[in-house]
């Protein structure tokens, strides 16, 4: 009885443990992930489309934002509707970051994901617009101060480095650092405008 019982041990797991190979590791991601928090087993690879909608719906929960863990959109305090998402590189990384616009203020959220643990960044619309797929972007203190700019993520906050600076008013004028005459910002302002700028998905 004894070796009958260990042979349909034997026979039982193997063939548990041939069920298990068998099935698509997209499968047991989600298997092992839908009962639980999602971003904290989230790469950031596997952002997507689905993943922002998600957020929207209060599906996600966002493990940081200001210093308070664990939010969902609703209890971040945003206002206006949900009005599309793109998907970008914005720190050149190879890592993709999820960015909402909600209507109708045009501010925007953004989402990063590194070694497992999500932020959540709320930037007004003046601080981080235009985006191009090379992360730059424009931004204005009025019309007669503006300029390009690139985004930093590090330990929860978020920092910018001026790629251009146009300031009309003090009549200062730099390009990656460096200070130039007015017709050269301007042409650099140009070339900004003619790169690519990432895709927008509206959200149903």
């Amino acid at each position: 009885m004894k070796i009958l019982f260990l042979l349909l041990l034997v026979v039982f797991n193997f063939t548990f443990a041939g069920q298990v190979e068998d099935r698509p590791q997209e499968q047991i991601l989600k298997e092992e992930t839908k009962n639980d928090n999602v971003c904290y087993h989230l790469n950031a690879d596997d952002i997507n489309g689905g993943m922002a909608q998600q957020f929207l719906n209060g599906e996600i929960t966002i493990d940081n934002y200001d210093g308070k863990n664990n939010l969902t959109v609703s209890e971040i305090g945003y206002f206006g509707t949900s009005a599309e998402y793109a998907l970008a590189d914005l720190e050149g990384d190879g890592a993709r970051e999820l960015v909402v616009v909600f209507d109708p203020s045009g501010d925007r959220v953004i989402i990063d994901v590194t070694e497992g643990v999500s932020t959540a960044y709320y930037l007004p619309i003046r601080c981080y617009n235009d985006i191009k797929k090379d992360g730059t972007a424009s931004w204005s203190a009025s019309a007669f101060y503006n300029g390009i700019r690139k985004i930093i993520f590090s330990n929860g906050q978020v920092e910018f480095e001026d790629i251009i600076v146009h300031n009309t008013y003090d009549g200062i004028f730099k390009v990656n650092g460096k200070d130039v005459s007015e017709e050269e910002c301007n042409n650099a302002l140009a070339l900004q405008r003619e790169k690519e700028s990432v895709e927008w998905i509206e959200i149903e």
